[in-house]
């Protein structure tokens, strides 16, 4: 990571309200409520909210809202800004239980790869086997 800051959303963002209002006044970030092929949750919304945004020169940050609570984290690509959020999200489901059963029984190190990730339906889809995704009509690479 290259740079942290963290504050409360009134002080980032000028919203004393709710997640819903922290999202819809934090523009340009991509906020995400599945994680992994199935999509367990990805923190707990409208109080624990995850998300990532590309910056300039090929950087990227991701943040992590929790309760107005808010830590941005700049990192060198996307990619790394969304092993972050892995490492974040694991954390979740091993303290609240709502993602994948086995999930304690893995580090950020040895997460599998099907809990990696954003969800996506097209993932889901490859993941069942479907030669082509019945939600966006992809056919399988």
């Amino acid at each position: 990571m290259l740079d942290t800051i963290t504050g409360h959303a009134s002080e980032m963002f000028g919203t004393w309200g709710d997640g819903y209002d922290f999202m819809d006044v934090a523009r340009g970030w991509t906020f995400f409520s599945g994680w992994g092929e199935s999509g367990w949750d990805a923190g707990l919304w409208p109080y624990v909210i995850v998300g990532a945004r590309e910056i300039a020169d090929g950087k990227a940050q991701s943040i992590y809202y929790v309760e107005g609570d808010v830590t941005i984290w700049t990192h060198e690509n996307l990619d790394a800004a969304i092993r972050h959020l892995d490492e974040i999200v694991l954390w979740h489901w091993q303290v609240d239980g709502n993602g994948p059963k086995d999930a304690r029984d893995y580090t950020p190190e040895t997460m599998p790869e099907r809990y990696r990730r954003p969800f996506n339906w097209h993932r889901l889809c490859v993941a069942r086997g479907e030669p082509t995704c019945s939600r966006c009509r992809k056919r399988d690479a």
